[in-house]
């Protein structure tokens, strides 16, 4: 009976037989070169200069603050409008009313639904996001320069003219109250919840989740 390597060797093409035949030697010198890992640190680089760049401010009629950072490596624009309110700003008893009001921006605009805006979203490339936190409320846009003006157009329309329509606030709320009870069988979320009410107490409105709870 042949050994194996003899029907390998007839039935393979010669590169293989090469590899078949080299890689245990290169494996042996692989092993032989290994070192013990070195106990000496490597020597740190001087650090790099850090290079703001240059923040242009100005202020329209309206009062609104305007902050302009300039680079132009891309053709790319990124937005952001700030509202300086957040969860901390619910009324008692409806916590959780912030970040239900920035999720149905996205739940249609001007006059365009939910879906009519995510295909107009879709059909420009770009990103147009709405968000809510403790202390402040985002509206941010991403675009290139070619549909920045058609962005700022749909970014507009939410921010000025949301739908807010009852089947949007009934759906977006029972998925809401969906989520927090699926949270309540998670040990991490709840820990957080217990960590900020014990801490500023449930009262205050940093002891309360920017989420709100079922009870609300």
């Amino acid at each position: 009976m042949r050994h194996p390597l003899h029907a390998i060797h007839r039935r393979t093409p010669r590169a293989f037989v090469t590899t078949l035949l080299v890689s245990p030697l290169l494996f042996a010198s692989r092993s032989q070169a290994q070192q013990p890992a070195s106990t000496t640190p490597p020597s740190l680089a001087a650090p790099t200069t850090l290079r703001i760049p240059p923040i242009a401010e100005r202020t329209l009629p309206n009062g609104l603050r305007i902050a302009i950072v300039e680079q132009h490596d891309v053709p790319v624009v990124d937005m952001m409008l700030v509202v300086r309110r957040g969860s901390e700003a619910d009324p008692a008893g409806q916590s959780g009313l912030a970040t239900l009001t920035a999720s149905l921006l996205s739940e249609g605009a001007g006059t365009r639904d939910a879906v009519a805006l995510a295909d107009q979203i879709g059909f420009l490339a770009i990103r147009l996001n709405a968000s809510a936190g403790l202390e402040q409320s985002t509206v941010s846009l991403h675009s290139t320069r070619a549909t920045l003006d058609s962005g700022l157009a749909l970014m507009a329309d939410m921010v000025r003219r949301p739908r807010f329509t009852d089947a949007d606030i009934t759906r977006l709320r029972n998925v809401r109250l969906t989520s927090l009870l699926q949270e309540s069988d998670r040990g991490p979320s709840m820990a957080d919840r217990a960590f900020a009410a014990l801490v500023y107490g449930p009262d205050h409105p940093y002891g309360r989740m920017p989420a709100g709870t079922r009870d609300d």
